[in-house]
């Protein structure tokens, strides 16, 4: 991993609405953007899951043994 550098650079208020700024590598950003599309498709999937449970499509069993019955 490489060491931060800190660098202070003067952003008029009106391009940054009063927000601190950080900046981050190219490829440590499209990094950080894949695992935040791979934890959205993960929500969703979740979410999809538990509104099948919630309206009785899906069901709890303790083993594979019990999806038979």
């Amino acid at each position: 991993m490489m060491q931060a550098t800190t660098i202070q650079i003067t952003l008029p208020t009106t391009r940054t609405k009063a927000r601190r700024l950080i900046a981050v590598d190219a490829v440590e950003w499209e990094s950080m953007q894949k695992h935040v599309s791979e934890l959205e498709r993960a929500l969703k999937v979740i979410a999809h899951g538990d509104q099948e449970f919630r309206q009785g499509k899906t069901r709890l069993v303790a083993s594979l043994r019990e999806l038979a019955r």
